[in-house]
């Protein structure tokens, strides 16, 4: 089973306009593990699995933090940026 699949098709939005900073997706990811009653992995690990995914890492453009481009969270938590 794919549980981080899972977390991506129940709680990311895909727009191309959108960012998350980094710290806020593995918030919603780590809420949904909680709910879920899985274990969450660590955030290095998740990062290296969405990167895999296709996901892109970048920097917000009003900001210098870190953000994946291209999503937001949907229904647990953080930001829409």
């Amino acid at each position: 089973m794919d549980f981080v699949q899972d977390w991506i098709d129940t709680c990311l939005v895909f727009n191309p306009e959108t960012w998350v900073l980094t710290h806020d997706l593995f918030k919603s990811y780590e809420n949904y593990c909680e709910d879920t009653g899985e274990r969450a992995i660590s955030e290095r690990r998740l990062n290296v699995l969405l990167k895999e995914r296709g996901f892109k890492l970048g920097k917000t453009p009003n900001s210098t933090k870190r953000a994946w481009r291209g999503v937001r969270t949907g229904q647990i938590g953080g930001p829409i940026l």
